[in-house]
């Protein structure tokens, strides 16, 4: 999830409270306002004066309720143009904070895992070497053995197993992996024996 989408995520839920804080203001307006309407039908001064004010208290309301729902609808605007209440900012750097953490420990990771190939990737490099050096000293030591001319290294009677010497060869996956990994042993092993 994308910084960007955390915060809009964020401010949907902030939102979401001050609707929640809406409705919980407009149903003690709704309270207010019963007990404004009971009091008006009551007769005597002092019921005309809690009635007054109750009903300076639902205008009170009515007005905290409408800068509560313009607030959250222009929550993205005044983050925008920095004017957002003490609260609001610290809300908003606690979900910078842990947009960041969550970055770094994906940077962490990533790294972890490059570092990991890399370290595979040497260590078959190593293994190829070895593997060069092996069949250069091998090819060394055939080579003052006996002339190879033109004879390949690989039998490949042995390899395949044939039963008989009429039979037709036939390949197998298996047996042409081998002799495929044998030919590029080979060929490595010529190129070592030039250089020998």
């Amino acid at each position: 999830m994308t910084l960007a989408q955390t915060q809009a995520a964020d401010a949907k839920q902030l939102f979401q409270q001050m609707e929640s804080k809406v409705t919980s203001l407009n149903r003690e307006l709704l309270e207010a306002q019963k007990a404004a309407s009971k009091l008006k039908d009551s007769a005597g001064l002092k019921k005309d004066e809690l009635v007054r004010k109750l009903e300076g208290k639902i205008a009170e309301l009515e007005a905290a309720n409408a800068q509560l729902a313009a607030r959250a609808d222009e929550l993205w605007a005044r983050y925008k143009d920095g004017s957002l209440s003490d609260k609001e900012k610290e809300f908003i750097s606690y979900l910078m904070n842990e947009a960041d953490s969550v970055h770094e420990e994906d940077v962490v990771r990533k790294d972890n895992e490059l570092r990991r190939r890399d370290h595979t990737i040497q260590a078959l490099n190593v293994k190829v070497a070895e593997l060069q050096a092996s069949v250069a000293r091998f090819i060394k030591t055939q080579g003052g053995a006996h002339d190879t001319g033109n004879k390949s290294m690989v039998d490949l009677k042995a390899w395949l197993g044939s039963s008989s010497e009429h039979a037709p060869v036939r390949f197998t996956f298996s047996s042409l992996h081998r002799i495929t990994s044998l030919s590029h042993l080979v060929g490595a092993g010529e190129r070592y024996r030039r250089f020998l």
